[in-house]
């Protein structure tokens, strides 16, 4: 008997779906996209237009043109990880106090959504 593809070609290379589980369980979930570069090779990048404009979504757009490596993106991601930890750590009351309550909120049987769903 053959497997389906189904289940030969599942991939697990996406942080999303560890992410989508924490979300589902009234954790915080971010995922942020870095610029990468296709080897260790500083390159310059030079963006397009629509890739830099500053929109809704983009509020603090890239700049048109800049010289990007490997290293570069090692240390902003870094950066980024421990100025998130180092905010947790200072605020450590504050996330969990918040966890407990939606812990709590999703257990309530009163709430319209979960009625309108069980009767």
């Amino acid at each position: 008997m053959t497997t389906p593809d189904v289940h030969r070609d599942f991939d697990t290379w996406s942080p999303g779906y560890l992410m989508f589980l924490a979300g589902m369980h009234n954790g915080i979930s971010r995922l942020y996209e870095t610029f990468g570069n296709g080897g260790a090779d500083t390159e310059k990048r030079i963006l397009q237009p629509e890739d830099y404009s500053r929109t809704w979504y983009r509020q603090n757009p890239p700049l048109p043109l800049v010289t990007w490596s490997q290293r570069d993106n090692n240390n902003y991601e870094e950066s980024a990880l421990l100025s998130t930890l180092s905010y947790f750590s200072h605020n450590t009351r504050h996330f969990l106090e918040n966890y407990y309550l939606k812990s709590k909120r999703a257990l309530r049987s009163d709430w319209p959504f979960f009625r309108a769903r069980n009767h």
